[in-house]
């Protein structure tokens, strides 16, 4: 982003003129603080992003504020809003002008260099300004209906993070301590930001990661810069919201999916304990493999509780899976042998491979994860969690 006379690239900096006009009448006359301003002299920096453009943004107030001379067609086309306010009544051959005395002039300025064309990325800026920078963006790409025009520059901007989501272990990725210490964007942000920008695919991928990442009984406010909207429902529900309700169903079926995996195989109605007081085999490789995820603090059924994220079980159990793969827990896991072995064969159960089926079994569980259908979400706020080959609503499909 220009920021200075001597180092511009982006747009034509002039030299800073001093004009005088007048603040359009938000006031009742006689408030004392508009004739303040009406006499308060003006100085303003002139950048010519379109040099002899048909239209001149005057953007701010005191210090920084900026004369941006751009093309009325590129504005109109790029905003709706920008598109009515160039559209009153404008003599031929003159200069339009939009005033917005409010309005961060770096933001505009940022704004008319991306629709002309006449800034790539924003490499050239700190790490904390890029943010910034964005996030201000986004909030003016919703405020001003302009979107479209600003969205493959964000989502650009934004790739370093987003691009986690399509890993092939993003669970194990999306840890929140790890995210705030590499990534420039929060996940909550992330969230909004596609939601501003419409960005179907990548809103879903990003609340399916907050899902896997809320910690249970978490019920505080999103931590993100208010500066970015925050996206709602028809009913005003919060999107944040809406996942920490169904935290719990999705922890539960997740958990759930795990000891699917253990009772797969399992006999029908196996006797507790053998002739002679000896545990039935399968009991014991049961009560092993329960035992050893309610280490984990993994229990479920009426028991069920959770003291972890879906991110920080799903690590849990790839521990798990390692120990299985150890001679020493084989060992403890097969105990005396199988109790039901018929003609040197050990039954089906005690025939697992207990390591690679967990393995997979935590796969599924993962790829099952719902995300949030942000259409859904937008236009009802009813029935907004989809898995991932998409969304089974009738609107969404028509």
């Amino acid at each position: 982003m220009a920021g200075n006379g001597s180092d511009n690239q982006d747009g034509l900096f002039l030299p800073k003129t001093s004009t005088k006009r007048k603040a359009k009448a938000m006031e009742p006359e006689g408030d004392e603080q508009q004739e303040q301003d009406d006499k308060e002299e003006r100085v303003a920096e002139l950048v010519e992003v379109v040099p002899g453009g048909d239209a001149l943004f005057k953007v701010g107030k005191g210090e920084g504020a900026l004369d941006i001379r751009v093309s009325s067609v590129v504005v109109s086309l790029a905003s709706e809003v920008f598109s009515k306010m160039l559209s009153g009544g404008f003599l031929e051959a003159q200069t339009k002008t939009i005033i917005l005395p409010e309005d961060d002039p770096k933001t505009i300025l940022t704004f008319c260099q991306i629709i002309h064309h006449k800034l790539i990325n924003s490499t050239h800026l700190l790490s904390s300004e890029r943010h910034d920078l964005v996030c201000k963006l986004v909030a003016m790409a919703d405020m001003r209906c302009c979107a479209p025009a600003l969205r493959l520059w964000i989502l650009n901007e934004i790739h370093l993070a987003t691009r986690i989501f399509d890993h092939k272990d993003w669970i194990h990725h999306v840890d929140f301590a790890e995210w705030d210490d590499c990534m420039d964007f929060d996940l909550e942000e992330i969230i909004n930001i596609s939601a501003v920008l419409k960005h179907d695919e990548l809103f879903y991928k990003a609340t399916r990661a907050w899902l896997a990442l809320i910690f249970p009984g978490d019920n505080d406010e999103p931590s993100i810069d208010p500066v970015v909207p925050t996206p709602t429902t028809p009913e005003g529900d919060n999107v944040m919201a809406i996942s920490r309700e169904a935290q719990d169903i999705t922890q539960r079926r997740f958990v759930d999916a795990i000891f699917d995996w253990i009772d797969y195989e399992f006999a029908s109605d196996p006797p507790e304990k053998e002739r002679g007081g000896t545990f039935h085999c399968q009991w014991h490789i049961v009560g092993y493999l329960t035992h050893e995820l309610a280490d984990h603090s993994i229990s479920a059924g009426r028991k069920f509780r959770c003291l972890h994220s879906i991110s920080a079980m799903a690590e849990e159990l790839e521990a798990i899976c390692e120990d299985l793969r150890t001679e020493q827990v084989k060992d403890s896991l097969t105990g005396s042998g199988c109790t039901l072995e018929l003609d040197g064969r050990r039954c089906s159960y005690c025939s697992r491979n207990f390591a690679d089926e967990l393995f997979t079994a935590l796969k599924g569980a993962v790829s099952a994860i719902p995300g949030i259908c942000l259409k859904c979400f937008l236009e009802t706020g009813k029935s907004v969690f989809r898995p991932a080959e998409g969304c089974e609503n009738e609107h969404c499909s028509s």
